[in-house]
């Protein structure tokens, strides 16, 4: 009889698990539960909305220095030792942001914050994953980000926490983020070569050769001068910043049509679940038909999601909405990280990636101070949510021009 051979299960999908909860750790207190933040500090400070944005926006400003270092620390040094170090930061982050009394404290305490998260977060984490997987890479990145649906589930939980003594649950925050820290990272694996595996668990070097040698392998300067680089990263910064000016106003927007904050905060675990699984669904789809057409149609729903949310006049009509954003946002976000693993490659994919932060960043910072800065002056949010719909249909057609960068080589 011909002997059972059990094979284990690859570790690229125990990373793509770890990663998946480390983003929900990272993403409920920092983004997702901001709003509620927002809400308890303007009760406590009389801040405007406008001053509150401005810390998440100077947050953006902060990535254009953060994500390129991050990368490229990533690229050189793994990323479990930038997850570790990147823990150690979110701790002092939450320890100072308990301690707020002014609003330049708040802002001190946020650029500590998002300094952890950078080292912690999205981008390390996604480094490690374009190394882990070729063929099921957009797969494996959509699975990875589904995680952030954990924390949205918890977002009514943290939002009652911090409507409770926000002080608390930040302290509360910095001790969970400490003791994690070690055991964590410590579960990190860089690449599969460092440990005598292959991508996408091939057995055999003759099945991964074929992959690899079809595979580009951009450096740094040669992704920085192509079309694809800056198209990739405008589309990805204008779809990004309309997903985070929602996160940090949605909660106040829905209070102000006459919700609760807990209704409103299960708008947001709405979109953010429905995100979740279609941010695993996109990435099936990424790993199946063209990258550049899933982006178009799933950057055009979250715009129609946006516009619903602006106009919805009725409770149902907000969730109908944040359901097509959910399905929007959470689709595209695994095929635009995928799609440079593509044009770019897997070894300098961190410091591209990071060096694609920087228009990201500038751009981001606009979005959140903006629309807090219409609200201070008209006293709605309307304006702002259709000023970001026209923006998000403006992502949806800048990636139906961007083309392989070594495509366009062998055409000149």
């Amino acid at each position: 009889m011909p002997s059972l051979v059990t094979r284990r299960v690859f570790y690229g999908w125990w990373l793509v698990a770890l990663t998946s909860c480390i983003l929900a750790m990272i993403f409920l207190p920092i983004f997702q539960g901001l709003g509620a933040f927002f809400v308890a500090l303007e009760r406590e400070f009389g801040w405007k909305r406008a001053a509150l944005a401005g810390a998440f926006s100077l947050s953006r400003a902060e990535d254009t220095v953060i994500g390129p270092l991050a990368g490229y620390f990533t690229d050189r040094y793994g990323t479990r030792r930038l997850v570790f170090i990147g823990f150690l930061i979110l701790g002092i982050g939450f320890i100072c942001f308990a301690l707020v009394q002014t609003i330049f404290h708040f802002y001190a305490a946020f650029i500590v914050l998002t300094l952890g998260a950078g080292f912690a977060g999205f981008l390390p984490l996604m480094g490690a994953i374009n190394k882990w997987f070729i063929r099921k890479r957009a797969t494996a990145m959509g699975l990875a980000q589904s995680g952030v649906a954990l924390g949205g589930i918890l977002v009514p939980l943290l939002a009652s926490a911090i409507d409770a003594d926000w002080r608390l649950t930040c302290f509360v925050l910095a001790g969970v983020v400490w003791v994690m820290a070690f055991p964590v990272s410590k579960a990190i694996r860089n690449s599969p070569e460092e440990y005598g595996q292959l991508p996408d668990g091939d057995l055999h070097e003759s099945e991964a050769d074929t992959v690899l040698l079809t595979e580009p392998d951009l450096s740094a300067s040669e992704a920085v001068r192509s079309t694809a680089f800056w198209v990739i990263s405008f589309t990805h910064a204008l779809a990004a910043v309309v997903f985070l000016t929602l996160m940090i106003h949605a909660i106040p927007m829905i209070e102000g049509k006459g919700y609760t904050v807990v209704q409103a905060s299960f708008i947001v675990t709405t979109f953010t679940v429905v995100g979740g699984i279609f941010q695993f669904v996109g990435g099936v789809i990424g790993d199946r038909v063209s990258k550049k057409f899933g982006i178009f149609c799933f950057v055009s729903l979250q715009a129609l999601g946006v516009l619903g949310m602006a106009l919805a006049d009725g409770y149902g009509a907000l969730v109908a909405a944040a359901v097509i954003f959910g399905v929007g946002f959470g689709g595209r976000v695994p095929l635009l990280i995928a799609i440079r693993g593509d044009y770019f490659g897997r070894e300098k994919f961190a410091t591209i990636f990071g060096l694609s932060t920087i228009p990201m960043g500038i751009i981001q910072i606009f979005g959140p101070i903006g629309a807090g800065f219409m609200y201070d002056r008209l006293g709605s949010y309307t304006m702002a949510f259709l000023i970001l719909f026209g923006v998000n249909m403006l992502a949806a057609m800048m990636i139906l021009l961007v083309r392989p960068p070594r495509e366009i080589a062998r055409t000149l």
